[in-house]
């Protein structure tokens, strides 16, 4: 669908090359790395891949991929249903609020895309304007979609305004825009369409939530938030 009205207009879809894809990046079975642990923990069966060559490995990963998609087909199906009909409801709402928060920035143009996923890695894709969801998430599927669609416009606005981060890194840029999210949406405006009043951050993140609570209540202008937030890193 595309832009409508200068809009996005979000579509959920499932695909199984994604989930390959997820695979081949994220499950390394490295005992340190947190995403590859993850998949793990909820898919035990993917264990018997630790040994495999890579062809050997892909073929495994897309059997796995297809049995569970054989398992659950009517439950992923009417989840993305759902999600769609779910997100349709606020999407107004959400693009209108975002926008706002941003001083009226536009929605950067492209064709947004949530991949509903049997993984729980969720990463999203800023210059293809996609992410990947969780189908169990535990935080809510209309929140995850909402944090990060909140993530295309947060790195559009920053692109937009360069002299906002002249200096800083890319991991640094990542650090704020998830801990900004955690304390924007939390707002009863976000709240109300996400129905999620706690979102949670990364562990390694809250103890910083508290400051950029504070900071928000001292200056609520999103342009000296974001260049005041990287001194609390």
């Amino acid at each position: 669908m595309g832009f409508i009205d200068g809009q996005p207009q979000l579509i959920i879809v499932l695909d199984k090359d994604m989930e390959k894809w997820t695979l081949k990046e994220f499950l390394t079975y490295d005992p340190e790395d947190m995403f590859s642990n993850t998949i793990l923990d909820l898919n035990t069966s993917l264990e018997k891949g630790r040994n495999f060559n890579k062809t050997d490995r892909e073929s495994f990963f897309a059997d796995c991929i297809n049995k569970v998609y054989e398992k659950e087909t009517n439950k992923l199906e009417d989840t993305k249903v759902k999600l769609q009909e779910d997100w349709n409801k606020v999407q107004d709402k959400f693009l209108n609020i975002s926008s706002e928060l941003f001083n009226g920035h536009g929605w950067p143009q492209g064709n947004y895309i949530g991949f509903l996923s049997i993984f729980n890695c969720n990463p999203r894709f800023i210059d293809q304007k996609s992410f990947q969801c969780y189908y169990k998430h535990q935080e809510g599927l209309v929140y995850v979609c909402a944090h990060e669609m909140l993530h295309f416009m947060f790195y559009s606005y920053l692109y937009s305004h360069p002299e906002l981060i002249v200096g800083v890194s890319e991991m640094q840029i990542w650090k704020v825009s998830e801990i900004f999210n955690v304390v924007v949406l939390s707002f009863p405006e976000f709240v109300e369409v996400t129905k999620n009043p706690k979102p949670r951050p990364y562990p390694k993140h809250k103890e910083l939530i508290p400051r950029f609570e504070k900071l928000w209540v001292e200056d609520s202008h999103v342009d000296s938030f974001i260049r005041n937030s990287f001194y609390l890193l």
